[in-house]
């Protein structure tokens, strides 16, 4: 089957034959970031890191998401979990533009790998579906398979944002605490708990992941300049489930926003 494939950049995925990206937008009242696949994530990071102001980021267009549909006939729209964004709602009503033509439209309730890793799947049962309605139902129940946690290093982006103290994350800073938190079935992002060290952090999150169901199914990690800790458990996996196939790729704008440097994801299948 002939399938685009469309995503927000919070799926840290670029342009190519198969996928179109629409860009969100990062700002502070100095600075403005088009999360498009020039986008320099560390320049972008230190910038609004220099300015110490509020920052905010802003989902794509209906018009944008018109744009990336239009002249396509079977087209799947992956959008950052709508708990979070006003993405998936611009997507949906977008595709209300296009009737007649075959437009899927997700609510991914998830964010980065999560949508990595659903977009892998795509392409996989774009070539074992006979039927846009069966590739449809089948990516729906891959979805509800996936599970998403991450772990932030830093709070300054909240901080900055209003949604935390800046004394509360001056001291998650000062004495290296780790925020280990997960989307919840509805899309919303919760802490799951606090950590001191990456060591520790690195047992939660493995936790998490046998908590969850996990069997050895696909990761799927981004991570912010965070190669290191990445690797470190991506061998620990491999330590329990060898044959556990993992993907490594790097934030782009909007993850690195929040996830900040050395913030790391992780969104992986489950039974």
């Amino acid at each position: 089957m002939k399938l685009t494939i469309v995503s927000d950049s919070s799926s840290d995925l670029i342009n190519n034959e198969n996928i179109k990206v629409v860009p969100l937008t990062i700002r502070n009242d100095l600075h403005e970031y088009v999360d498009d696949d020039s986008i320099d994530v560390n320049e972008m990071l230190e910038t609004l890191r220099s300015d110490g102001i509020k920052s905010t980021s802003s989902c794509p267009s209906v018009g944008a998401y018109e744009a990336a549909f239009e002249n396509e006939e079977n087209v799947y729209a992956v959008a950052i979990s709508s708990k979070m964004s006003g993405s998936y709602n611009a997507a949906r009503v977008a595709a209300e533009s296009f009737e007649g033509k075959h437009i899927g439209v997700m609510d991914s309730m998830s964010a980065g790998p999560g949508l990595h890793i659903i977009i892998d799947k795509l392409l996989e049962l774009k070539d074992q579906c006979e039927t846009f309605d069966e590739l449809c139902e089948k990516i729906e129940d891959y979805q509800s398979h996936t599970r998403l946690v991450f772990v932030l290093e830093s709070l300054d982006t909240f901080a900055n944002n209003g949604r935390i103290s800046t004394v509360v994350a001056k001291a998650a800073s000062l004495f290296g605490i780790r925020i280990i938190s997960r989307a919840s079935p509805v899309g919303e992002f919760d802490v799951i708990c606090k950590k001191k060290g990456a060591k520790k952090a690195m047992v939660a999150v493995i936790e998490e992941m046998n908590l969850q169901g996990y069997e050895g199914g696909k990761v799927v990690f981004h991570h912010v300049n965070n190669e290191p800790v990445v690797e470190a458990l991506s061998a620990k996996i491999k330590e329990n489930y060898p044959d556990a196939k993992i993907e490594v790729a790097p934030c782009k704008g909007l993850c690195a926003y929040y996830a900040e440097d050395q913030g790391y994801l992780l969104s992986y299948e489950v039974k």
